[in-house]
């Protein structure tokens, strides 16, 4: 079969750079679509061959396994693999150029590249699987008396419910208040549960590391990117920007989903959820561009719930609008723990599901862009 006026020997090539939750499912979803199979090369570029779990870090500090999973496990047999790392996108020539390696061509490029830390010298980040082993090497017969985190969003409740349930001398600070993204009720419930295992809280009071204290960076992430040239445009912060369907508006081969993109969205907020839904709606945009059909009427994403671990036997559950705002009943203790970790195993099962039937991943839909 030919599409109206496409070759039948064209094959679109789709470059995703980037193979965190986002861009898989964005690969997964267009290489498993049956009507594109043959129109689409899907060609995922990723650093190393494994997905880093990043919603599990956290819990990585209590042991010495890894939280990472082997890509081919997790992709579309028909994906193209590239293991490197992407270090421009030529955007007059249609290549994306390698640290070493060929330059690979392109019709689309989707950025889904995420973000890193930004931790001040002498302190220790938590947003990547190399930051583990530092972090285990000062846990394991430290000299440090105390513990401090600095960052009082989930990553930061979350790394310090850990860490004080193991016994150390932790306190979490934060320039606002610790659990400021949480509705007034959630967030009294994580810093009494913060305080019952023996965390110290401090609110207003932002903090540089101190000689003698282990300091764990949780207070800001920045977006990494791959410069295009001719550059595109970018926001104050470094992030791309695009439009309502996820396309920069400089150079509309460009897609940018997740942490590194900066789309018409306010409510959107670093997360698992936004990036499984961010890549999902770049695929349905994408292929609804191959089959030269109409692209999806709603290109909003958003939320039901946010989910946070306060150590190994205690969670809480928010529920939220689609638009992130707390709207409904918190749920706590071993059952809300049981829930976070529902959610977690789940994450790389919709994955694998997204891998063997496009369209099973069901999008959380938000405010129209």
């Amino acid at each position: 079969m030919c599409l109206m006026g496409m070759s039948p020997t064209h094959r679109t090539t789709i470059v995703i750079i980037g193979a965190g939750y986002a861009g898989i499912m964005a690969a997964n979803r267009i290489a498993s679509h049956p009507m594109v199979t043959t129109l689409t090369r899907v060609r995922l570029i990723s650093a190393s061959a494994h997905l880093v779990e990043r919603i599990r870090l956290h819990e990585a500090l209590r042991t010495e396994e890894d939280p990472v999973r082997s890509l081919p496990e997790l992709l579309n047999p028909t994906i193209d693999l590239v293991i490197g790392r992407a270090t421009s996108i030529d955007r007059k020539r249609g290549v994306v150029h390698l640290s070493d390696g060929d330059p690979i061509p392109f019709d689309q490029v989707v950025l889904a590249t995420g973000s890193t830390s930004r931790a001040p010298a002498g302190a220790l980040p938590i947003s990547g699987i190399a930051d583990l082993q530092p972090l285990r090497d000062e846990l394991v017969g430290s000299s440090h008396t105390r513990i401090r985190v600095v960052g009082g969003g989930l990553t930061g409740i979350e790394t310090a419910a850990e860490l004080a349930e193991q016994r150390f001398d932790v306190e979490i600070v934060d320039s606002g208040t610790v659990g400021s993204h949480l509705g007034a009720r959630a967030r009294k419930q994580a810093s009494r549960q913060l305080r019952r295992l023996g965390c110290t809280v401090t609110d207003n009071h932002m903090c540089q590391p101190e000689p003698g204290m282990l300091t764990i960076w949780t207070a800001g992430f920045a977006p990494v990117t791959v410069p295009c040239d001719p550059p595109v445009s970018t926001s104050s912060d470094g992030r791309i920007v695009v439009n309502r369907f996820l396309r920069s508006p400089t150079d509309p081969r460009i897609t940018a989903i997740g942490d590194c993109a900066a789309p018409p969205a306010p409510h959107l907020r670093p997360s698992c959820a936004s990036a499984l839904s961010l890549g999902a709606v770049a695929a349905d945009i994408l292929i609804s561009d191959v089959l030269k059909t109409p692209p999806p009427s709603n290109t909003g994403v958003g939320y039901v719930m946010r989910c946070v671990s306060l150590g190994r036997n205690c969670g809480l559950v928010e529920h939220v609008s689609p638009d992130d705002v707390p709207n409904g009943p918190v749920l706590t203790g071993r059952t809300a723990r049981r829930v976070k970790d529902w959610v977690m195993d789940r994450t790389t099962q919709w994955l694998i599901e997204e891998a063997q039937r496009s369209g099973s991943y069901r999008i959380v839909r938000g405010p129209a862009q």
